[in-house]
This record gives C-alpha cells, sequence and structure tokens, in this order.
C-alpha cells in the first residue's frame, strides 16, 4: 500500500512498522531510563531548593553577622568615647590633686619663711635691744661714774619704767 502525498510517496506498512518501532523504543527508554532520568530531575529540584534554602539562609546568617559587627563597632566606639572621657576626668582629677598639693607645699614654705622672718626680726631686736643697753650702759657708766646724785635719779627712772610696764 502506497500513499501518495504530493510528491512524496510512502508506504503505510513501513510507516506503521516505524510507528510501531518508535512506540516500542518509547516503552523501553521509558522502563529503563525514565524512571532513573525522572528520579535524577526529582532529586535535582530537591536539591535546588536546598540550595535556595541554604542561600537565603547564608543571606540571613550575613546579614546578621553584619548586624553584629555594626552592634559591636558602635560599642566598641562608645566604650572609647567612653574610657576616653574617664582617662580626661581622671588627668583633670590627677592635675588639680598636682596643684592643690602645690599650692599647700608653697603656703608651707610661705609660713616658713613668714615665720623664720618673723624670728630673725624677733631676734634682731633683741640683739639691737642688747646693743642698745649695752652702749646705754657703758655711756652711762662713763656719765655717772663720778656722780652719785645723777646715779640716784637714773636708777629711779629706769624703777619708774619698769613699773609702768
Amino acid at each position: 500500500m502506497n500513499l501518495e502525498l504530493w510528491a512524496l510517496t510512502v508506504k503505510l506498512d513501513v510507516l506503521l512498522v516505524q510507528i510501531i518501532n518508535i512506540w516500542i523504543l518509547f516503552r523501553v527508554f521509558k522502563k529503563f531510563v525514565s524512571w532513573r532520568l525522572s528520579s535524577e530531575i526529582i532529586e535535582r529540584r530537591i536539591l535546588m531548593k536546598k540550595l535556595k534554602s541554604v542561600d537565603d539562609e547564608y543571606k540571613k546568617i550575613i546579614q546578621q553577622a553584619e548586624q553584629e559587627k555594626n552592634s559591636i563597632i558602635e560599642e566598641a566606639k562608645r566604650q572609647k568615647q567612653q574610657m576616653y572621657q574617664e582617662w580626661v576626668l581622671a588627668g583633670e582629677q590627677k592635675m588639680q590633686q598636682i596643684v592643690d598639693k602645690a599650692n599647700k607645699d608653697a603656703d608651707i614654705v610661705i609660713e616658713n619663711a613668714k615665720n623664720n622672718a618673723q624670728k630673725i626680726k624677733e631676734d634682731l631686736m633683741k640683739d639691737w635691744q642688747n646693743a642698745v643697753k649695752q652702749t646705754t650702759k657703758v655711756v652711762v657708766k662713763k656719765l655717772i661714774n663720778g656722780d652719785a646724785v645723777l646715779k640716784d635719779a637714773y636708777i629711779e627712772q629706769l624703777v619708774k619704767e619698769t613699773q609702768q610696764k
């Protein structure tokens, strides 16, 4: 049996055998290879889903790590600023302590100097008074040595002055 289509002559029995061959080949393929291929495709789809979920999880982990990194950096900056302020405050306190100690030491030195100056002044006054007394005694002794009346008047005057004090 022959079938003619335009310029083509097709034998129906050959065509039928070819269709049966293709159908058998398809059935053999489906029986032996198809299940393997479909299981591989299913496995691949599952793997792709897992890969996608892993990729999403990886992105989440990276994002969390970024946020944690940023928070750690911010905390470190805050702590650095706080430590700097504490160091500045401690430095100012230490400086104030040093200035206070220096002022106290200076006050002590000034007080000692005043005391020494007062003592020297008192010593000089005593020495001056003693020197005046000695000089007066020498002068009075030379003047009064011969005159008894003058000697008595001088002693009376000294007694009066001593009693007034």
